[in-house]
């Protein structure tokens, strides 16, 4: 099992010298690149020789996912953009979390987002899927949004699209938050193709990996291993903590996976 860690472009090669396996770069920053900054950074990115296997914060408020000021067509053209770029990287998947685009008015009816998600996520792996690249769906706490908050939820959209290049990325900060635990992970585990750890705390900060988190990092490797995952999991936490303790995290995490030999 490969631990890597969700760092902007500009601490990538920080993350190879640490030893993390590989790094997942933001998709709003790759986004947000014009043509000619894109081709100095591809060029940056595969130099550093560090695998870059996936996008995550997939977007900003810009882009809505949901509600009233949805637009298929400029999310589908956003995530191509995206996904193009990440092809040249090699990624492996994008996942779709962003809490800033899927929040809907009060009055805005849930069954209506729903199929304003399902069909984004439809159009957006029926693209990428023939580039290689999966589209990975994250349920997200209540505290930041009010769309697609629970993992059952997010998991029976997947079900429901039933397309091999669809799957699910699990975070341990959301999916805590929200009031779930290790059951709603087993419930969907053959839809999870990754997953985000962090430690946080009171008010809802992500952290990096300290070793107070790691009763809780113990009962989520036991369970990978009872259930033989075989993927890849990110720490993904605010940036400005990586320089802090990056480095303790990777060598905790290091520890815990040679306990269980994952």
């Amino acid at each position: 099992m490969k631990i890597g860690c969700c760092v902007p472009v500009s601490k990538i090669e920080f993350a190879k010298e640490l030893g993390y396996d590989f790094v997942e770069l933001p998709g709003k920053e790759i986004g947000s690149f014009s043509e000619k900054e894109w081709s100095d950074k591809v060029a940056y990115i595969k130099q550093t020789k560090i695998p870059v296997i996936g996008f995550n914060a997939f977007s900003d408020e810009n882009i809505s996912l949901v509600g009233p000021n949805f637009n298929l067509n400029k999310n589908i053209d956003y995530l191509k953009k995206v996904a193009n770029r990440g092809y040249q990287l090699g990624i492996q998947s994008i996942g779709i979390g962003s809490p800033k685009s899927r929040i809907i008015p009060n009055d805005f009816p849930y069954q209506s987002a729903t199929k304003q998600f399902k069909s984004f996520l439809e159009n957006a792996v029926d693209y990428t899927s023939k580039l290689g690249i999966s589209i990975l769906g994250e349920a997200l706490h209540p505290y930041g949004c009010n769309f697609g908050n629970h993992t059952m939820e997010m998991y029976k959209l997947i079900q429901d699209i039933n397309h091999p290049f669809l799957g699910i990325v699990w975070d341990l900060y959301h999916a805590f938050l929200a009031g779930e635990n290790f059951s709603q992970l087993e419930a969907c585990f053959n839809k999870v193709r990754h997953i985000h750890i962090c430690g946080w705390d009171k008010n809802r900060n992500r952290n990096f990996i300290i070793e107070n988190d790691m009763e809780l990092l113990h009962n989520l490797f036991s369970f990978l291993k009872k259930h033989n995952y075989q993927y890849s999991i990110s720490i993904e936490a605010t940036s400005h903590e990586f320089e802090i303790h990056g480095d303790l995290s990777i060598k905790l995490l290091n520890n815990i996976r040679k306990e269980y030999d994952l």
